[in-house]
């Protein structure tokens, strides 16, 4: 039973090291729309989830595979010992319920009353990366500055723009514009953009204030089959008038410390700028939910064509719209900022490092074993 466990989540650990791999397809996204269920997250990480969903999944073959004994025996191996199921399923349905009471009572204390944000994730419709689409810098610069006008009349304080979304420095060129849509709108922007200078690849998003301001850059901090990017290994975090907020880009979001260590300095609303491509525009969203969960902060994912979600610090999804084929499109929603205190983002993924150490364990307690003298 612990040996399989640890195996299979032990060896997610050894994946969330892997670029690329990273993070995706972990066993508990299978629940991310169940908020009543992942609370505990905030406490023992994705990782702690999904050693409760193998215990589960293997208490209950333990049972099957002793009724399939009962009824047919069809080799020398012993049947599976009856009593000892029947323990391991008794003792899994008291964690489990353990869990789900748990997870119940963290989300009944959600606050009802916590300060929002109206935010719009603005998408310009186009495919192709900003930098590789010179051609269409104009009329992306005009149809997300139209869209951002259009939000801003709905009473949007925060607009995101997707990664990539510009191929242009925006402190360098089409400056004055921007900061005057910004005044023109009071909104906060976040702006992504891409760019080779002087030798450097640049995949980056910035903070435009109404008042004309750009705030710190943030670079990309795990390039997905991109060079390394410049301007990585920082972190910002925004203090505005509307709370703290801090970008991410993309693929960061397939890493747990792309979030964590913004909430660890107070973050309250992560801003996700994306380029997904069409056939893998379901699974970000997936991780946005869980990087909320474990480190209590909003979390805004916007792509240029395929998909808005936003997500509240409990993991609920309050605004989501996908657009298979691609397109351009404004979703607005209003957005709870979160309370960074939880003790996921004090100990970061300890239930993974305790998983690998008994994978590790274990494998080799099962070496020294078949060692043995006469065995």
């Amino acid at each position: 039973m612990l040996s399989g466990i640890l195996n299979i989540v032990g060896v997610e650990m050894i994946r969330s090291f892997i670029p690329i791999i990273a993070t995706h397809a972990f066993v508990g996204h299978a629940v991310h729309t169940q908020p009543w269920l992942i609370q505990p997250v905030s406490v023992f990480s994705i990782y702690g989830l999904d050693v409760l969903i193998m215990l589960v999944n293997y208490a209950l073959a333990l049972v099957c595979l002793g009724l399939f004994d009962r009824q047919w025996h069809w080799d020398e191996l012993p049947a599976v010992d009856d009593p000892m199921s029947r323990r391991w399923l008794a003792g899994t349905g008291i964690l489990l319920a353990a869990w789900i009471g748990f997870s119940l009572s963290l989300l009944s204390r959600a606050p009802t009353d916590a300060p929002a944000v109206r935010v719009a994730g603005v998408q310009h419709g186009y495919v192709r990366p900003g930098h590789m689409d010179p051609d269409t810098q104009v009329t992306r610069l005009e149809q997300l500055s139209i869209r951002t006008r259009e939000a801003a009349g709905k009473g949007a304080q925060l607009v995101v723009w997707p990664e990539l979304g510009l191929g242009f420095d925006p402190q360098v060129q089409h400056t004055e514009e921007l900061q005057a849509l910004a005044a023109e709108t009071g909104a906060h922007i976040l702006i992504g953009y891409g760019l080779v200078s002087e030798g450097d690849w640049r995949n980056e998003a910035v903070m435009l204030t109404p008042e004309g301001e750009f705030l710190d850059v943030y670079g990309k901090n795990y390039p997905s089959g991109e060079p390394r990017i410049v301007s990585s290994g920082v972190y910002p975090v925004y203090d505005t008038p509307l709370g703290r907020l801090a970008p991410i880009i993309c693929n960061d979001v397939n890493y747990t410390a792309a979030a964590r260590i913004p909430a660890a300095k107070g973050a309250q609303l992560v801003m996700v700028p994306t380029r997904m491509f069409e056939g893998v525009f379901k699974e970000l969203p997936v991780q946005s939910v869980f990087r909320a969960v474990e480190n209590r902060v909003a979390t805004v994912m916007v792509d240029g064509a395929f998909r808005t979600t936003m997500v509240d610090p409990y993991g609920r999804i309050l605004a989501d719209q996908s657009l298979p084929e691609g397109g351009a499109n404004t979703l607005i929603a209003d957005v709870p900022l979160g309370s960074p205190n939880t003790l996921y983002t004090r100990l970061g993924d300890w239930m993974g490092w305790l998983s690998l150490g008994g994978f590790i364990a274990l494998a080799v307690v099962q070496e020294v074993t078949k060692r043995r003298p006469g065995e």
